[in-house]
């Protein structure tokens, strides 16, 4: 669910080019890496 957040949050950054849904979008992803790396070690 996360990787499918950071998707959209990535594309309205993309589409609007404005800063601030530029970082949740980045944060999004930093989440998902942390539970994919929690996936992979548990």
């Amino acid at each position: 669910m996360e990787r499918q957040s950071s998707s959209v949050e990535g594309a309205i950054a993309a589409l609007t080019r404005k800063r601030p849904f530029w970082f949740v979008s980045m944060g999004f992803g930093a989440v998902g890496v942390v539970f994919f790396v929690l996936g992979l070690l548990g």
